[in-house]
């Protein structure tokens, strides 16, 4: 509940979307009973796609060092943008 007025980009209202996780939990309860999958399916991956896997186990790494590195290059490369970092 908020006023008219108010806007925010970040704001998302707990109930509606609490209905969703509520089946997501459902689901969950439905196809994985005990915590297990019930069912098989092949997982062979691409050839292509084993770079993309190495990034995403290292993803919370990559998160993490991405935005001093960009805040470092656009410090050295365009010293006049950012004053008083050095």
């Amino acid at each position: 509940m908020h006023p008219a007025s108010f806007t925010s980009l970040d704001y998302v209202p707990l109930l509606p979307w609490f209905g969703l996780v509520l089946i997501g939990m459902s689901c969950g309860y439905l196809f994985y009973p005990g915590g297990e999958r019930g069912f098989s399916f092949r997982a062979a991956e691409p050839t292509f796609a084993r770079p993309f896997s190495i990034l995403g186990r290292h993803s919370l790494l990559i998160y993490f060092l991405h935005q001093p590195l960009i805040i470092l290059l656009i410090a050295v490369l365009a010293p006049g943008v950012m004053p008083g970092v050095w």
